[in-house]
């Protein structure tokens, strides 16, 4: 197992007890960064205390999977959400270069020829 994952089994160790077999922190790492890990673990001990430490082996690591899998969501709608943001505002950019570009353009010269020969 890899130091990482080896400090995370010692962090389940000292914050909820007996840490899940090292497989199932690999597997968590395929799917999880160390941090997203980090974080359920953290959860999972204050979920664990909250209930006087009566969660089985079981509910902890299946807790501790769902709370992985929704930090991950909500990261990912964070940068979907960062993504759409930044091209809303260069759509905006762009309009505001277009109608620049479009005021700045020489008037056509028939156009100027026909309103001084009106006055």
């Amino acid at each position: 197992m890899r130091d990482e994952l080896k400090e995370l089994a010692v962090l389940w160790e000292r914050t909820i007890g007996d840490p899940p077999p090292a497989t199932q922190f690999e597997t968590w790492n395929v799917l999880h960064s160390v941090d997203v890990m980090k974080t359920a673990i953290i959860a999972t001990a204050k979920k664990n205390l909250k209930l006087s430490g009566t969660m089985t082996e079981d509910h902890r690591v299946r807790y501790c999977s769902s709370v992985m899998n929704m930090r991950e969501t909500r990261i990912a709608d964070n940068v979907t959400n960062r993504i759409a943001v930044a091209a809303e505002q260069a759509l905006k950019a762009v309009n505001t270069l277009n109608a620049a570009e479009k005021q700045a353009q020489p008037r056509v010269a028939g156009r100027h020829r026909h309103t001084l020969q009106s006055h």
